[in-house]
């Protein structure tokens, strides 16, 4: 795998907060649900999924 180009870092609230709030899920499944919100932008310019990183962190 190579090394991602963009990492994102997001507390699990602000993720939330994009997401589903009030609902629990995962850091996988919030990870998944960012990368997802910044991949749709990124296609535009042709950016590759596996180029981008997302960590989900504590408060």
């Amino acid at each position: 795998m190579s090394t991602p180009k963009i990492t994102i870092e997001i507390s699990r609230t602000a993720a939330e907060k994009h997401s589903n709030p009030g609902k629990k899920v995962s850091d996988q499944m919030l990870s998944d649900f960012i990368t997802d919100c910044v991949v749709s932008g990124l296609e535009i310019m042709e950016f590759p999924e596996s180029d981008i990183k997302t960590i989900i962190t504590d408060e």
